[in-house]
Formats: C-alpha cells, structure tokens, sequence
C-alpha cells in the first residue's frame, strides 16, 4: 500500500526545471507480424517463378514443426542479403494454411522475418507437390534452384549447409552465365 501512495505522488509531482532542450522519447515500434501471401499450384509459376525471372532463385520450402527447416532459413537469409540482386529467396511454408498463425509465432519466437513469403493453399497438397517437382514426396526442408530463365536446375531435398547452397549458387551461375 505504501508502494503504491509513494508511486502515486511520485507521478503526480512536477517535472523538475532543466535548462536542456527537452526531446521526444525514442518511437518503440513492434515488428509486423509474419504475413503470408498464399500459393497454390495454378499460381506458383507467375507469383514466384515468373517474378524472379532475370535473377537465379532459390525457393525454400519448409514447415513450422521441422527443426531442419527452421536451422536452415536464417541460413538462407544471409546467403540472399549476400547474393543480393544476383540471387533471389523465396519462402513457402507447407503448413496447414488455417494455421499460418502459428507458423507465423514460430518465426515470431526465433526473430525470423520472412519478406514476401508464401503459405501453401492447396486444400490436397499433392497437385502442388507436383507441380513444383514430379519427383518431390513433400520432404521438408526441400529447396528447388531456378535459374535466371525460370528453368528448374536443382532439387535440393533435405538440408543443406551454407557451403553447400553456396556450390550450388556457383554452379547456376557458370552454368546460366549470370554476373554475380
């Protein structure tokens, strides 16, 4: 109770007299929570492929509840802050897109920011699994390599250290002759 009286005058009381120039307390701003655009296998190749033409493109995809996928994108942040204007990073998560709130709190947890990133929205992921490759099963971390062009050059299943998408960075760009 006497906590509460002192801290009660305490606030009350007048602000003392300065001679120095009075300033704005600094603008706390919170983080945008994590939005996510959606995709389904019609729209993949004009939203992600079709976007990023001109550029290699790397797009990742992973799940809020697998620990590859989560180890492996700030990875991938670095590599495209690095590669930036040679190579692109897309993101598409694979959860449920109902629960793209949570996948958005895993993120939030680990102080991921994803920029234009996707959520699946196929009600049946099958059709967009392959769509994306004939071959791909849905494992997760998967990372499929375009090149400048939009073709397909690798499939990349499971994780893959930085040195390792940095092999692949450089084998797209000798192959595809672009300036890196």
């Amino acid at each position: 109770m006497l906590t509460a009286l002192l801290l009660t005058v305490a606030m009350n009381a007048p602000a003392p007299m300065t001679t120095s120039p009075v300033t704005a307390p600094a603008a706390t701003t919170k983080p945008a929570p994590q939005t996510f655009l959606s995709v389904d296998d019609k729209s993949y190749g004009p939203l992600i492929q079709d976007a990023h033409k001109g550029k290699i493109l790397l797009v990742n995809f992973w799940a809020s509840y697998c620990g590859p996928c989560l180890t492996e994108i700030p990875e991938l942040l670095v590599l495209a802050e690095k590669h930036k204007g040679t190579v692109d990073v897309v993101f598409v998560a694979t959860d449920d897109p109902d629960s793209s709130a949570y996948a958005a709190s895993i993120l939030a947890r680990r102080k991921i920011a994803l920029p234009g990133s996707f959520i699946v929205s196929n009600p049946e992921p099958r059709a967009f699994i392959t769509r994306v490759d004939k071959d791909w099963h849905g494992e997760m971390p998967t990372t499929v390599l375009y090149g400048p062009d939009g073709t397909k050059l690798k499939v990349l299943i499971a994780a893959h250290s930085p040195a390792e998408f940095e092999a692949e960075i450089a084998a797209a760009v000798a192959a595809t002759g672009s300036k890196r």
